[in-house]
């Protein structure tokens, strides 16, 4: 008997991706469905909007319309469907949903592991692109790129940021403290490494790595850190 998948995906984690890659691990002796929802063309709930729905959060999608989707499936994929206890109560085949976000806020985990519904999530899935946000922020800041981008835009040439009291110093002569040593930190430094700055790095529960040690990158106390950095970034 083969097994039944709902999947419903948005236009950021496209559905047909999710079966692409289920179908390469598990085979095609899978009854898959697929649904596309708006989302990011219109906005998700950011607060526990609906009744009903007090112990999710940053959800998109009507309540009665994911039921009636999942309907029989023992497998559910999804990024920011909503899934409640009040759901789950609906869906007496349902044996695991997958969630592809760092935290699963979106699903109600206590009524989860009531209803004997196993949930898997992808903590730092988008570690790497925060990461690089967090260094396209830095030099937006840094070398004024944001600034001379603004006035170009209103038609103004800013030509004294080209003065020796504007421009600022590279980041090579420069300090950056990272508080937080997890997932995205990590890659935070190793992208830093590459400008040959100064590194700091805070955090109570890690040590740094073999690598980041022997690149100089030092681990200090968070006074430590705010009173030696230029720039400072958390995560």
């Amino acid at each position: 008997m083969r097994k039944k998948i709902a999947i419903i995906g948005d236009r950021f984690m496209l559905p047909d991706a999710f079966r692409e890659k289920i179908e390469k691990a598990c085979g095609d002796n899978l009854d898959i469905r697929t649904l596309e929802a708006a989302w990011p063309d219109e906005p998700m709930e950011f607060g526990n909007a609906a009744l009903g729905l007090d112990k999710v959060k940053e959800y998109f999608g009507d309540p009665d319309e994911v039921v009636d989707f999942i309907g029989d499936a023992e497998i559910f994929v999804t990024q920011l469907a909503p899934l409640s206890e009040t759901m789950m109560r609906r869906l007496p085949a349902l044996k695991l949903v997958a969630v592809s976000r760092g935290g699963p806020i979106n699903i109600d985990m206590a009524a989860a592991r009531a209803y004997g519904i196993t949930v898997v999530n992808v903590p730092g899935r988008n570690a790497s692109a925060v990461a690089e946000f967090t260094i396209g922020a830095i030099l937006a800041e840094t070398r004024l790129i944001r600034v001379g981008h603004e006035a170009l835009r209103k038609g103004q040439w800013r030509g004294d940021l080209y003065r020796a009291d504007r421009t600022g110093r590279e980041l090579n002569e420069m300090t950056v403290g990272v508080i937080g040593y997890g997932n995205i930190g990590t890659k935070v430094v190793r992208l830093l490494r590459a400008f040959g700055c100064r590194i700091l790095v805070t955090d109570p529960y890690v040590q740094l790595s073999a690598e980041d040690r022997n690149a100089g990158v030092e681990l200090v106390a968070l006074d430590e850190l705010l009173s030696r950095s230029d720039v400072v970034t958390l995560h």
